[in-house]
């Protein structure tokens, strides 16, 4: 990113827009980035979020996409995810995905990754849980990329430990990220229940650890037009011309070895991806005929099938690549 001196973001579970909205616009005044959590539209009410802030750009996404294309919602509404981007930022910014789950976007050379995980009553939370960050190093594989902000409600507090604290630290680790909480003062909380007292810090940052030392606060915000059962948590990031590592185009060496989830991936998308590669693959038909010695000698006849051979795996991973998430082999 270019130097501007100092960065500021902020993350916030809004549980619900209407809830949410009076401290969100507090926010989108103060803060350079604002990641959104929970605002609970539907896909064709997102707009209603660009209304919120003149000076900053929105991408977002809803949760709720899959369910009113098949049926009529039941129940509350739920989930939901949104950036805001102050404009200075946002010339320089694009999206690189926008998912149920998770938006990523690049602003120059830093990737800003929101997520809000499942929380403890999810069906099938681990399932989704590591499915979710899965696909997040599936998306940023291909990125060049100097420097990671990841941060959310991640529903897990690291002062329990288990699966779920396990399975975020091994996924910061394999993107050299380390989470902040420790720049945090006292006994900080981001989440409460008014009722029956309870409370816990499920709300976090990571950056990668060279920016680590560059981060001057910490804190967890609160006030009187805060509505929502989460407390906003914000990070002022001092920006220095330190000198940029090697850009990086995956998420660790290739030394690590990387499985696709083909139960999860669009087999569909897949089959026509290979489709249409296949049919751009050259293949020599003189080497189908009877006199396929004349004019080849052995060695170019090897030469030819082999290079065909490397085009179709190619291809095939190429495929691969573009329609099926995948997960490290040691990110369990």
């Amino acid at each position: 990113m270019a130097d501007k001196g100092r960065l500021t973001i902020a993350s916030y579970n809004l549980h619900g827009l209407n809830q949410g909205i009076s401290f969100l616009e507090c926010l989108c005044n103060d803060y350079d980035f604002v990641f959104v959590q929970e605002h609970w539209l539907a896909p064709f009410d997102l707009d209603t979020l660009e209304k919120i802030s003149t000076h900053m750009v929105c991408y977002a996404s809803s949760a709720m996409e899959s369910v009113i294309t098949k049926d009529c919602l039941k129940g509350r509404p739920f989930g939901g995810l949104a950036v805001f981007v102050k404009n200075t930022y946002a010339i320089s910014t694009r999206l690189i995905k926008a998912a149920e789950r998770y938006i990523i976007l690049q602003c120059g050379d830093t990737v800003f990754i929101n997520v809000y995980l499942p929380c403890k009553s999810c069906l099938h939370r681990e399932e989704e849980f590591t499915d979710c960050l899965a696909s997040v190093l599936h998306e940023i594989t291909v990125l060049q990329y100097c420097d990671i902000i990841f941060g959310g409600d991640l529903n897990v507090d690291f002062n329990e430990s288990g699966t779920f604290s396990d399975i975020l630290l091994n996924f910061a680790q394999e993107l050299d990220l380390k989470f902040v909480d420790d720049k945090l003062s006292g006994d900080c909380k981001t989440f409460r229940v008014d009722s029956t007292g309870a409370s816990s810090l499920i709300d976090h940052f990571a950056v990668t650890k060279a920016l680590y030392d560059s981060i001057d606060v910490v804190k967890v915000m609160d006030s009187g037009v805060n509505l929502s059962d989460h407390c906003p948590i914000i990070m002022d990031i001092a920006i220095t011309n330190r000198d940029k590592p090697v850009l990086k185009c995956k998420a660790k060496t290739d030394s690590h070895q990387v499985n696709f989830r083909w139960d999860k991936g669009d087999i569909f998308q897949y089959f026509n991806l290979t489709r249409d590669m296949l049919n751009m693959v050259h293949f020599p038909l003189s080497l189908l005929q009877d006199d396929v010695g004349d004019g080849w000698s052995r060695s170019d006849i090897l030469t030819c099938v082999n290079t065909v051979y490397k085009n179709i795996v190619s291809t095939l991973y190429n495929a691969a690549c573009l329609s099926i998430s995948r997960k490290s082999h040691n990110f369990l």
